[in-house]
């Protein structure tokens, strides 16, 4: 897992992260916990994430106990759903809600819940997934990805399960997957979504 450049991903509900090279980034123990506080400072090394779900009081969300056993940095816009008696591993990063649009280049992989803005960002930036929809249609958004290439798709149910932890680690390392994804990337770049839905819109209307 761990290259030169200690890998990471962003888990949550807006963006993509990765590693950004640090000493503690580049450690391959497992990190130990540390107690989450309102006063927590916000980091963005590189790093993924994926949503909050029901967990007892003063533990942390299983998918984030999973990757504080991987060597990544992990950044974490979840500070909304946590309690302050909870606890995260040190290799979390908790945030607010952040630009994701405005993360490209900065982060490895992403593990998102398959929202359209969340998609659609990791899709324009070439940032690979591991996707886990909540909803029909977030599930049809991953799964489309999946099928394209540039993520992989899993259950909610999954979440913090030994498959999780494939799956990061394969969109972390599987070149098949990157190069899908830089593919998507250079597929936007070219792509102007407003005249292709005026075109739509005024097909429909002088239909």
């Amino acid at each position: 897992m761990c290259s030169p450049r200690c890998r990471g991903i962003w888990r949550g509900s807006t963006c993509p992260t990765g590693s950004n090279g640090s000493d503690r980034s580049s450690r391959t123990s497992t990190p130990r916990s540390r107690r989450w506080s309102t006063n927590s400072p916000a980091t963005t090394p590189r790093s993924s994430t994926s949503p909050s779900e029901a967990r007892p009081t003063g533990a942390s969300p299983s998918p984030s106990r999973a990757l504080g056993t991987l060597p990544v940095n992990v950044v974490a816009p979840i500070r909304h759903y946590l309690q302050p008696d909870d606890t995260v591993p040190a290799n979390i990063h908790v945030t607010d809600l952040l630009p994701a649009h405005r993360l490209g280049g900065l982060v490895d992989a992403a593990v998102i819940h398959g929202g359209q803005g969340t998609v659609q960002t990791a899709c324009a930036t070439g940032v690979p997934f591991v996707g886990m929809g909540l909803q029909p249609e977030q599930t049809w958004h991953v799964r489309a990805c999946a099928a394209r290439g540039n993520a992989i798709a899993l259950s909610p149910k999954d979440a913090g399960a030994p498959g999780f932890l494939d799956a990061v680690r394969r969109v972390l390392t599987d070149p098949g997957i990157r190069q899908a994804a830089d593919e998507v990337r250079e597929a936007y770049e070219g792509a102007d979504g407003a005249a292709a839905t005026a075109r739509l819109i005024e097909a429909t209307l002088a239909a």
